[in-house]
């Protein structure tokens, strides 16, 4: 391949979002180009093949560890790639005995696009993985052999089934280690509460009976308050079995819950939805500037807050404390999350909107 140096975008794009408003302004051509020459560049042999011959396929990248072929769509962020388009491409990595067959785009993927994918063993590449290529591929020191492929595929948990394990103590035992559960990979919550003590911990443990090290995997909250309001912590769950290790001065009891995957047409959060109590809603996929409003119907107070699908907490949006008063934020973000809804038992309705 030749480099075309009018559409090489280089170290001045310092993010996905960047890379997107980069590559608008190619032709679908210019684009596959240019996806082609990040891997070129990377060390990869790279041949373009001809798409009436080859079942759709825009390239073939082979080198380091895989051989892989690729199919390139440049569309506007605000058009995804659906599970029809992943679907059709059934069967090719194995009719071409490629080890990854890979769907490259310029945007994002729907969840059944995402769901499609796994069943069929396609890697997906969103704005993002490819922000991540680009960048490698101009780092003079990267070696190939190092470069592991980004795959979207793995954004969602992979299991849609809302799960929640409750365990109690009392006073009797101020140290406790719960029976094993077993979680699936993805976003995880926890619910501690105590009768009438103003402390407690809990720490998750990993399979071998090891502290999970990353800050939002080892759970380790105090209950602040004497008067039960309890604590609420997340952790991103690998798979596979977990204890907890409590400790407590008064009765308890632990809650671990992994929600369920919205099956919606679209994770678009731009939507309105009420409820009671504590809630996890998502995942969404947002992309931009919002809006968020929050009314409650109840004297208790109701808090909303926006975490990645990773369980990383991005930060508070909204703490009403007064009954049927309207709360509302605007923040931007560009990536799949969640919004937690704290509401101790009171009615809540919660709004979020794209705003310009």
């Amino acid at each position: 391949m030749t480099t075309n140096d009018q559409i090489v975008i280089n170290e001045s794009v310092e993010n996905a979002a960047q890379l997107r408003q980069a590559v608008g302004s190619l032709s679908p051509d210019e684009f596959e180009q240019y996806v082609l020459e990040a891997f070129e560049r990377l060390g990869y042999d790279v041949r373009q093949t001809q798409q009436s011959r080859d079942s759709g396929i825009d390239g073939i990248v082979a080198g380091g560890s895989f051989t892989a072929g690729i199919q390139i769509k440049r569309y506007g962020y605000e058009t995804k790639v659906s599970g029809p388009d992943v679907q059709q491409y059934a069967g090719v990595k194995s009719q071409h005995d490629f080890d990854v067959f890979a769907i490259v785009t310029s945007s994002s993927f729907t969840a059944p696009a995402i769901t499609n994918a796994r069943e069929l063993d396609i890697h997906l590449i969103d704005s993002d993985g490819l922000y991540q290529i680009i960048a490698d591929s101009l780092d003079p020191f990267r070696d190939v052999a190092d470069f592991e492929l980004p795959n979207a595929a793995n954004d969602l948990p992979r299991d849609t089934a809302a799960r929640s394990h409750t365990f109690s103590g009392d006073r009797a035992r101020m140290s406790y280690t719960t029976e094993p559960i077993e979680l699936v990979e993805g976003l995880t919550k926890v619910e501690f509460t105590t009768a009438d003590a103003p402390n407690g911990t809990v720490k998750v443990l990993t399979p071998d009976d090891s502290p999970v090290q990353d800050s939002h995997t080892e759970v380790k909250r105090v209950v602040e308050s004497s008067d039960c309001d309890g604590s609420e912590g997340v952790f991103q769950s690998e798979g596979g079995e977990y204890t907890f290790d409590i400790f407590a001065t008064s009765p308890w009891e632990l809650t671990v819950r992994q929600p369920a995957i919205t099956e919606l047409d679209t994770n678009d959060p731009a939507r309105t939805i009420s409820g009671v109590g504590q809630t996890l809603l998502g995942p969404f996929e947002f992309d931009g500037r919002y809006e968020t409003t929050l009314v409650t119907a109840e004297s208790e107070p109701v808090q909303a807050s926006l975490e990645t699908v990773q369980g990383a907490k991005v930060g508070t949006l909204i703490n009403a404390s007064d009954p049927y008063d309207t709360y509302e934020t605007v923040y931007e973000f560009d990536q799949l999350g969640f919004i937690t809804v704290f509401g101790y038992g009171s009615q809540w309705e919660i709004q979020t909107k794209q705003i310009d």
